[in-house]
């Protein structure tokens, strides 16, 4: 769905509304994750749920992207770690 939507999105609106609503849907599931790691205290309870679950996806449409794009495995697992270490609770 992510190059699809990066190649005709803008152009189809047919593919623009399925890719939002994969997008949408990822989102959804990021946010509940977000909030049990919430409350299991591995993300810090006052941080924007909404964003962070827009974040994640994000990442997942970059990893996808950079894997397209023929980016080695070190590197998409290095944005991985990057990002989980970005997401956890301060001490």
């Amino acid at each position: 769905m992510v190059n699809a939507a990066a190649e005709r999105g803008g152009r189809d609106p047919e593919t623009a509304a399925r890719a939002d609503a994969a997008r949408q849907a990822l989102d959804r599931r990021f946010e509940l994750l977000v909030r049990q790691a919430q409350a299991d205290g591995d993300v810090a309870p006052e941080r924007p749920t909404g964003a962070l679950a827009a974040l994640l996806t994000s990442v997942v449409f970059g990893l996808r992207a950079l894997h397209t794009a023929g980016a080695h495995e070190a590197t998409r697992r290095s944005v991985v770690e990057e990002t989980v270490r970005g997401l956890r609770a301060q001490e």
